[in-house]
């Protein structure tokens, strides 16, 4: 139990670091120190799971991933490129609220840990001309991203889900239509509703053709990294290199110019608090589940009595929270929560609701990666994120309760 009340209190620390001194790196340290110390491990088990956690092949993915796709945003943000997108997009969909919505959405069938910085900077222009302010941008980057996975054939959480249970995956992209849907809902609402500024412009067809086989072009860089990720299921961190190759040629008319942009935009696009917050997020996970808090948190609310029903959504949110991570939270529960189906009530409602209550503490989470990054891009208040983030949370959880009961 000592080491529940540890993750829940550095939970806490994390919060208050955060809105002090605005350092997610500091804050995943302190967090960190707090797990461990409260955990019961012993010193040599504390310097392990630094060490496995820091130097775990996923973490270093992670850490190399994080670098490119940041390198190639700043690339493009400081040749100028991504104006332009976003200038002829508005063009093609005439309305910028449109903008604000899809990239985050289509840039999200790429489901790479920390992928929303590539779609971060983008938002953040459109959401300028959408007047939204950057709590809402940055609730627009995470909410429009991620809502997609509940019904993305390919995001692995949900292929984890189908493999741990035997359901077809598509049983449950059916179920959770319903929920995201009503999500996407809320989230237009409570985004859009209030925002002082809708550009929305009439074009002729020539226009609006020329638009679009510019922003194929200028778009190249993201289209080429995703096609070689999708498509040809190219290694992220090579497509990424290729992105970031197509961005450094455009326009490049000599070899001395490919050069000066090697020198001027490669080294500064590297951000050291990006990669401290990254690591610290791994290390905080890793001695999380080492603790074993999430399974005490479990049976110690079974065994007094709560319902089924109510744990399925209770546990989910604090592990999807605790972790910052759905893969791991489904990992977890899904073998511990199967054999608990209530009588009468459909198997697949029952754990497409584990899946979505973990999906939106993971959503929620502090530590989750693509909501501290894309806090960063957006230069948000972390606080002031939640008032945009919890109603269409809170939405898609009722939505899979109600679907559940009936």
């Amino acid at each position: 139990m000592v080491a529940v009340i540890g993750v829940l209190s550095a939970f806490l620390a994390a919060i208050f670091v955060l809105n002090r001194w605005h350092n997610f790196g500091l804050a995943m340290l302190v967090s960190s120190a707090i797990v461990a110390l409260t955990g019961g491990f012993s010193v040599s088990q504390v310097l392990s799971i630094f060490w496995q956690s820091a130097t775990m092949r996923v973490t270093l993915e992670l850490l190399l991933v994080v670098a490119l796709i940041d390198m190639l945003g700043f690339i493009l943000k400081k040749t100028g490129t991504l104006e332009k997108i976003v200038q002829k997009m508005l063009i093609v969909l005439k309305d910028v609220r449109l903008l604000v919505i899809t990239i985050p959405a289509i840039i999200g069938l790429l489901p790479v840990p920390g992928g929303a910085v590539m779609s971060a900077p983008l938002v953040v222009e459109t959401g300028k001309k959408a007047g939204l302010s950057p709590e809402r941008q940055a609730a627009a980057n995470v909410l429009f991203r991620h809502f997609v996975y509940l019904v993305f054939p390919l995001y692995p959480t949900l292929i984890l889900a189908s493999d741990l249970s035997g359901i077809p995956i598509m049983a449950f992209v059916k179920h959770q239509f319903w929920p995201m849907a009503i999500g996407l809902a809320v989230s237009i609402i409570v985004l859009f509703r209030f925002s002082d500024k809708r550009e929305e412009r009439e074009v002729t067809e020539d226009k609006w053709l020329d638009a679009f086989i510019r922003l194929i072009y200028y778009a190249l860089p993201i289209i080429i990294l995703l096609f070689l990720a999708l498509v040809l299921q190219v290694d992220f961190s090579i497509a990424a290199a290729g992105g970031i190759l197509t961005a450094l040629l455009s326009g490049v008319k000599s070899g001395g110019q490919f050069v000066d942009r090697v020198k001027s935009y490669v080294l500064p696009s590297v951000d050291w608090n990006l990669s401290a917050a990254v690591l610290g997020i791994m290390v905080f996970r890793g001695y999380v589940e080492a603790s074993g808090a999430m399974g005490t948190l479990a049976n110690q609310l079974e065994s007094v009595g709560i319902p089924v029903l109510v744990l399925a959504v209770i546990v989910p949110l604090l592990t999807g929270t605790a972790t910052g991570a759905s893969l791991a939270g489904v990992g977890i529960l899904f073998p511990l929560f199967m054999p608990l189906v209530p009588a009468g009530m459909d198997k697949v409602a029952f754990l497409s609701l584990i899946f979505i209550s973990t999906m939106i503490g993971y959503m929620a989470s502090p530590v989750h990666m693509c909501l501290a990054l894309t806090r960063e891009v957006c230069q948000a208040r972390f606080g002031g994120m939640y008032p945009y983030l919890i109603p269409p949370l809170a939405a898609v959880l009722l939505t899979a309760v109600i679907l559940a009961i009936i």
